[in-house]
């Protein structure tokens, strides 16, 4: 009885077991998929989509995809979630390379079934464009201009398709220029075209179609070219003021070693527009005859330059414009210049310029009392270091012989036996020498003539005589040189102290300048320059009478 019960719970429970086994049994995945094969032109891109695996689960579930092996080494790769086959390496398709990319692709389900197909791409030829480029090279004189044409480089395409051009690795960046549709050459920087600097420019071409390119080579040979050489010269002259527009001035001077043609221009007037010059002789003639006068402006200068091409060389311009004296301002009796120096240089009739201090740069001219005790109406030339000057006034000279001259003087000694009071060389002069001796006396040269060799009209300084009354020192004292009908009379203080025959030629009207307190010596130096003070410096275009010479004396 109890073996029985045993077995019968035995076969129960061996039922039991045999039921739940065949509840929890489960389905296997099953994933269908086919080889994969496509074709493609060789040179596609990267990232180019080849095509996608097609696969599926039994179950639905969610695949992966990988890469297990290809023959070129990362010539494709595969999204991992969908299959999708892709170029990642554009050089593997290369027809004449590789005619086919073989691999296999592993797909998974649930991580638990697998599946592996084969993977074939066909690589097909595509027939490809040929460019041909040839090297390019010229030679060329130096100095181009920028622009210039150079040449054109030549490359050719077997499919008669438009090339496009681009310059590389030139030795002189920036020398050249290509047209990026042609091919030709031009000039970009002439600078770098000089022999002397660069006997050769190189550089290469790229002619392209497409992805398709071809390089060239460019050598550009430099050659001499013997240069003009132009030699220019400065033009200085002197003409009367007020000329008319239209006038001739003068032509400058230029040459080329090789006789080419010049051009001139004109450049930095100092008065704008004063001057114009022929740009083929180089004439220079008055533009504006406004700026030509000589109070306004007794200089013009100005630049030239003479041109051959891109070649030029300076030249200067000096234009001295001359008083006319016909238009001067003629006072009482004659009188054109007064020179009153109240603290001052000017004229006062307006007639000439300022008068000018020159000598020791240390010491200046001072304005001190005149001779009616007034400050600052003279000038004192105390130390013999400085003197006055008005430059080349032929005006104050008449050639007839008449004028007068007067200055009051205040001698205050020095070392030189004579002191020169008024000089003007080859036409007159006035020396005097107070305080020199123990007792004060007074030499005096008269009016000069020709040549410094010619006899004064008193004799020469040496064998001058002495006359009285005589300045004194540290006293003003009154001097009139008054020259008439050949005869040439000196006073001192208003009284008639010599008078003597002057026969000798007219004035020379020499260029020179005058003086008031210094002499020129036999070699053309300054020396002997007076000590004292200076006042009230005269000049008229007639002789004074007695009366005349005796008002200027008493005004005092």
């Amino acid at each position: 009885m109890i073996q029985r019960l045993i077995f019968s719970l035995f076969i129960s429970g061996l039922v039991f077991i045999i039921s739940c086994s065949k509840k929890d049994e489960v389905k296997p995945i099953i994933i269908t998929a086919s080889d994969f094969s496509a074709s493609i032109d060789e040179n596609p891109t990267n990232g180019q989509v080849i095509g996608k695996v097609q696969a599926s689960a039994s179950d639905n579930s969610t695949l992966t995809y990988t890469l297990s092996s290809q023959n070129v080494s990362g010539a494709i790769s595969i999204d991992g979630n969908t299959g999708e086959i892709t170029v990642a390496d554009v050089a593997a398709f290369d027809f004449e390379i590789n005619t086919s990319i073989i691999g296999k692709v592993k797909i998974v389900a649930n991580e638990m079934t697998e599946k592996e197909i084969n993977v074939q791409i066909t690589i097909k030829d595509v027939v490809e464009t040929v460019i041909t480029a040839n090297d390019f090279s010229v030679s060329i004189d130096e100095n181009p201009a920028k622009g210039d044409e150079i040449g054109t480089v030549q490359a050719s395409i077997d499919n008669n398709a438009a090339l496009t051009y681009v310059l590389n690795n030139q030795s002189v960046a920036g020398a050249m220029a290509i047209d990026a549709n042609t091919g030709k050459l031009k000039v970009a920087d002439a600078a770098a075209f000089d022999f002397e600097t660069n006997t050769r420019i190189t550089a290469d071409y790229t002619a392209s179609e497409g992805t398709q390119t071809a390089t060239g080579n460019i050598v550009i040979t430099i050659k001499d070219v013997a240069e003009t050489v132009i030699t220019t010269n400065d033009f200085s002259v002197s003409i009367n003021e007020n000329p008319a527009n239209g006038d001739l001035i003068g032509t400058v001077q230029a040459s080329t070693n090789d006789n080419s043609t010049l051009t001139y221009a004109l450049n930095n007037q100092s008065i704008s527009g004063a001057m114009a010059i022929d740009a083929n002789t180089g004439k220079l003639s008055v533009a504006d005859a406004a700026a030509f006068d000589f109070e306004t402006n007794p200089r013009i200068t100005a630049s030239y330059t003479a041109s051959v091409g891109t070649t030029t060389a300076t030249g200067n311009i000096t234009i001295t414009i001359q008083d006319v004296a016909s238009e001067l301002r003629v006072g009482e009796n004659g009188l054109i210049a007064h020179y009153t120096f109240d603290n001052t240089l000017a004229d006062a009739m307006g007639n000439f310029p300022n008068m000018v201090f020159e000598g020791s740069s240390i010491f200046n001219p001072t304005a001190e009392l005149d001779r009616k005790g007034g400050s600052n109406k003279a000038y004192g030339l105390s130390n013999m270091t400085k003197y006055i000057k008005l430059v080349n006034q032929d005006a104050l000279v008449d050639s007839d012989k008449t004028f007068t001259i007067a200055i009051w003087v205040y001698p205050q000694g020095g070392r030189q036996v004579l002191q020169p009071v008024i000089y003007k060389e080859f036409d007159y002069e006035l020396q005097v020498s107070p305080g020199i001796f123990i007792n004060p006396r007074t030499y005096f040269s008269s009016v000069q003539h020709g040549t410094p060799s010619d006899t004064d009209a008193w004799g020469t300084v040496a064998t001058a005589r002495q006359l009285r009354p005589a300045p004194r020192l540290q006293r003003w004292s009154h001097i009139a040189l008054v020259c008439e009908n050949n005869k040439v009379r000196l006073y001192v203080n208003g009284v008639e102290v010599d008078v003597q025959d002057n026969t000798a030629p007219s004035f020379k009207n020499s260029g020179k300048d005058i003086y008031i307190g210094a002499i020129l010596d036999a070699s053309g130096a300054l020396s002997n320059k007076y000590a004292g003070r200076v006042d009230d410096f005269r000049y008229y275009k007639q002789a004074l009478t007695v009366a005349q010479i005796q008002a200027l004396a008493n005004d005092k």
